[in-house]
């Protein structure tokens, strides 16, 4: 692929984040004034940078960094480095930003977990991930959504107990 042609295709790529990043900033409450988005690309790294301007959105910037070269898996170190040159390219003040992961890089698990706060269900999972992912995963970071309650009848009664949510992890 020539220069020009990965021009192109990186420039349509942000055009898709912004469009996606746009339908979030456009969701429900609570609405923020800005968002942030990184794609860790295998060849270049795209970031946006999308402010809310009164009823619009506006394009406040972006950045297309080449991602470092690594023989086997990049160090923590590494991407650190790599993340602050993308977030000093874009010259935001923010203290949060999206992510965006490829799929040889994330797992999505379906998990039932017992209903408690989701800080709490990250860090039984950080602990415990064997006995409820049925995988031990020591060096990930967990996010959990609950999709949904599962509902057991009880023995001695008619009515019906709430002990365990569906997670997406």
């Amino acid at each position: 692929m020539s220069n020009r042609e990965q021009k192109a295709c990186n420039l349509n790529s942000i055009k898709e984040h912004t469009r996606k990043l746009s339908s979030l900033l456009a969701g429900g409450p609570p609405k923020r004034s800005h968002v942030v988005a990184v794609d860790l690309g295998q060849r270049t790294t795209k970031a946006v940078h999308i402010q809310r301007k009164g009823e619009g959105l506006e394009l406040a910037n972006y950045a297309l960094v080449e991602t470092p070269v690594f023989e086997k898996s990049p160090s923590p170190q590494l991407i650190g480095d790599h993340l602050k040159s993308v977030v000093e390219a874009l010259n935001c003040k923010g203290k949060r930003i999206s992510i965006i992961l490829g799929v040889s890089e994330a797992l999505l698990r379906h998990a039932e977990l017992p209903v408690v706060p989701v800080g709490d269900m990250r860090l039984m999972l950080k602990y415990n991930s064997k006995s409820y992912l049925q995988q031990d995963l020591n060096d990930y970071i967990f996010d959990c959504h609950t999709i949904g309650l599962v509902q057991n009848n009880a023995a001695d009664s008619t009515t019906k107990t709430v002990s365990k949510a569906r997670v997406l992890v």
